[in-house]
């Protein structure tokens, strides 16, 4: 490339990047006002939280509240329960309410990995952590107290039976971390056991979920992707 041809392109780049950047800009928007909003409306009684990093986008004007569940921990292979990303406050924000919605976006997935795996296995854990925990301190167990590991459809048998495999070896880590200092807090608050749903803008709307059985997270994922 001559000199003159990359002088040319650097001009272009800056234009090219406010381009870029205004068109997702617009996107969001679009996102929030075409599908967000509507979906919330569902959701009224649900207390609202942005995963970082993507979700924080689409935060405003709906909560300030925010959570950290990692794409990377729900990585093939990986499918990890970070002991530094607790999440506790999402157990407290959806025992109090009976559920929450997590907000959260892809560009290139239906659902992020951080909705399609990382919370599951974090729900499974928390869940199965938690009857360790009411057998241990002989509280009252909820009959059927569910510890099932759900995962959407877009996660195969083969990957759910994978994750199946080493979840317990997850429980045990975090109970013998002793990450989770007030047990006794867990066990009280979870009177249900957490159980994810999942929303994109490709699956069929969901009715506001309530249950007796379990807290709801519901996943939100925010971004209408573009099939090209």
């Amino acid at each position: 490339m001559s000199t003159k041809d990359q002088l040319s392109g650097s001009k272009k780049s800056p234009k090219k990047i406010a381009n870029r950047t205004r068109h997702r800009l617009k996107s969001i928007r679009f996102d929030m006002e075409q599908f967000c909003r509507p979906t919330l409306r569902l959701f009224e009684r649900y207390p609202v939280l942005a995963n970082e990093r993507c979700g924080t986008w689409y935060a405003k004007p709906f909560t300030d509240s925010s959570c950290y569940f990692k794409s990377t921990d729900g990585h093939a292979g990986t499918w990890n329960f970070s002991l530094k990303r607790l999440n506790l406050n999402v157990v407290r924000i959806a025992a109090e309410s009976g559920g929450c919605l997590i907000l959260d976006a892809s560009a290139s997935k239906d659902l992020p990995d951080s909705f399609s795996r990382t919370i599951p296995i974090w729900a499974a854990v928390l869940n199965r952590v938690a009857a360790i925990y009411q057998r241990e301190m002989g509280s009252n167990q909820k009959k059927g107290w569910d510890t099932t590991l759900y995962v959407p459809p877009c996660v195969t048998d083969e990957e759910r039976r994978q994750i199946e495999s080493i979840l317990d070896s997850r429980v045990d880590a975090l109970y013998e971390s002793q990450a989770i200092v007030n047990p006794p807090w867990l066990i009280s608050t979870l009177q249900k056991p957490l159980r994810p749903f999942w929303i994109s803008s490709r699956s069929e709307a969901l009715a506001a979920v309530a249950s007796d059985e379990c807290y709801a997270v519901v996943c939100l994922s925010c971004c209408d992707r573009v099939q090209t």
